[in-house]
Order: C-alpha cells, then sequence, then structure tokens
C-alpha cells in the first residue's frame, strides 16, 4: 500500500511554518488562452491549494504565461478564481486530499473560510500581474532616452516628458492594432477589496484618459 505524502515525508508536518518564514510562494498559471480550466490547473490542486491558504498576506506572487489578453478570456479566468474551491481540489493520493481536508479546517475552521482567503491571494497576485503586463507593454515603445539616467536626469521636467512618451506609446500600441491589451476593463476585472489594487487600477485608467485626451 502505498504511503500517505505525510508518512513518506514527516517534514512535511513543517511545510506551513517553513512556508510562513519563506514569505514568497510563486503561483505559475497560464496564460488563459482558449483553455482557462488547464491554465489554472495549480487551483485545482489540494497541495497548491494548501501552500497558497498559509502564504502570508501580500507575500503570494502569480506569473501569468503568455496571453493574447482578451476579455472573454480573462472572464473566465477572474470565473475560475471565484470557483476556486478547497472542497473540490484534488490530489493523487486520497490520504493526501483527507489529511489537507483536516489541516484545511484545523488552521481555519471552514472551507469557506479558507476559500475567501485563497481568493483574496490569487486575486490580488493576479491583479499585480495584469496590471504589470498592462503597463510594461508600452514602455516597449517608449524611446531609449526617456529610459537613460542621465537625460535630464530626475527632476520633475524629466519625470513629465518620461510619463507623456508612456502615453505617447499606449497611443501607439491602440494604433498598431494591440487594443486588447490596453482593455481597462481586463485591469478592473481582477481589482478585489485590496485598497492599493483599486489605487493603482484608478491610476492606470487615469493614464489611458489623458493619453486619448492628448491624441
Amino acid at each position: 500500500m502505498t504511503a500517505s505524502a505525510e508518512e513518506a515525508y514527516p517534514e512535511l508536518l513543517d511545510l506551513v511554518p517553513t512556508i510562513e518564514a519563506i514569505q514568497n510562494t510563486l503561483l505559475v498559471v497560464g496564460g488563459g488562452y482558449n483553455v482557462p480550466a488547464v491554465s489554472l490547473m495549480p487551483l485545482a490542486r489540494s497541495w497548491c491549494l494548501y501552500e497558497i491558504a498559509h502564504t502570508p498576506p501580500g507575500a503570494l506572487r502569480v506569473h501569468v504565461g503568455w496571453s493574447p489578453w482578451r476579455l472573454v478570456e480573462q472572464q473566465r479566468v477572474k470565473f475560475g478564481i471565484d470557483c476556486l474551491d478547497v472542497a473540490k481540489a484534488q490530489s493523487f493520493d486520497p490520504k493526501d486530499k483527507r489529511m489537507i481536508d483536516v489541516r484545511v479546517i484545523d488552521s481555519f475552521g471552514t472551507f469557506e473560510r479558507a476559500n475567501e482567503q485563497i481568493r483574496a491571494a490569487v486575486l490580488h497576485g493576479y491583479f499585480v500581474a495584469v496590471a504589470n503586463a498592462y503597463q510594461q507593454a508600452p514602455a516597449r515603445t517608449v524611446p531609449a532616452s526617456a529610459l537613460d539616467e542621465n537625460a535630464g536626469g530626475a527632476g520633475a521636467a524629466d519625470e513629465e516628458r518620461q510619463q507623456k512618451e508612456l502615453r505617447e506609446g499606449i497611443l501607439r500600441v491602440h494604433a498598431a492594432g494591440h487594443q486588447p491589451l490596453f482593455n481597462k476593463s481586463i485591469v478592473a476585472l481582477f481589482v478585489g477589496d485590496n485598497q492599493e489594487d483599486k489605487a493603482t487600477c484608478k491610476s492606470i485608467e487615469a493614464q489611458v484618459s489623458l493619453a486619448h485626451h492628448e491624441r
């Protein structure tokens, strides 16, 4: 009979303290292209959710694979995050699944409390990843001079020039037919209750609005 993970690897008893001590959990997901269910596979695995559940607040980073950032596909990803459920997650070994469920209840009291914490953490991590993708793409169209630390220093005038060139970059991306990447609905889609995320989203929307206004 195959031993459970806990029996085979007693050190797993120290997994939670280890996760808390490291304070840096990386969740790698697909970009949601065509098969969101596969893209979010880690969110259907008991061990993955167990680690996410015990990651300290703000210590979960999400790396999103290649994506065309189409709104409809990202809506499916958001739906997948909203529906993730520790109780329905699977493990290769049924013993591991039972052990994880017991430990989750011991830690959170109910599956729903665990789900709320996991969903919030994943949503925040995904928002950061999406917001970064959103803001980095136009930066590739910004002239190299805007990134040269020796070009004009770091004064207010230089900062204003860089902001103007960033907005011009956004317009060039739109003109090149890459507007889906800059659909602000995608960024707003992943805003939860995190106040910092809400502020970031408003800032992005303001940049896009200003860019269009200056066209």
